[in-house]
């Protein structure tokens, strides 16, 4: 079994050694996993808030731009080719049940957006909800987990 590799707020990882890279305790962050299956290149971006840094260098990554930037430059620099690289998403809950928060839907806004315009495959995703959450990114396989509250870990990807 790999050892885990914690990705936590504001922390974009990338490997290609056997490891599962693991994001706990995701409340309004979305954590963006990438693997490449033809290189077994994996990544995951631990994303806290929408939009960009606008150029500040401490935390940067916890923006929603710099993060997935950065994962994707970490990702090609390493072997990837683009086209090959597919996107799961975890995270953007309400945990706080708070009507007026609107971090959750501009996350998903911002993040999405980006993606799209970076022309990436969403393959799956589990946002929104009022549970945290927890995703897993096994990098030898590309499988991807998550769980919700204190539920056991399901398969996000890929869907059997």
């Amino acid at each position: 079994m790999p050892e885990y590799i914690d990705v936590n707020t504001g922390q974009v990882v990338v490997t290609s050694k056997a490891y599962i890279l693991r994001s706990m305790a995701i409340g309004s962050c979305i954590v963006v996993s990438a693997y490449d299956m033809k290189a077994k290149i994996a990544g995951m971006a631990h994303i806290m808030l929408p939009g960009s840094s606008r150029g500040v260098e401490m935390g940067k990554y916890r923006y929603a731009e710099d993060a997935i930037m950065h994962l994707l430059h970490l990702m090609t620099v390493s072997g990837s080719v683009r086209e090959d690289i597919d996107i799961c998403l975890v995270g953007a809950g309400n945990v706080l049940a708070d009507e007026k928060d609107t971090v959750c839907s501009m996350n998903i806004c911002s993040v999405s957006s980006i993606l799209d315009r970076e022309n990436l495959r969403v393959k799956a995703s589990c946002l929104g909800g009022f549970e945290r959450k927890a995703m897993y990114l096994n990098t030898i396989n590309g499988r991807v987990k998550y769980s919700c509250g204190d539920s056991d870990k399901m398969l996000l990807w890929p869907q059997v």
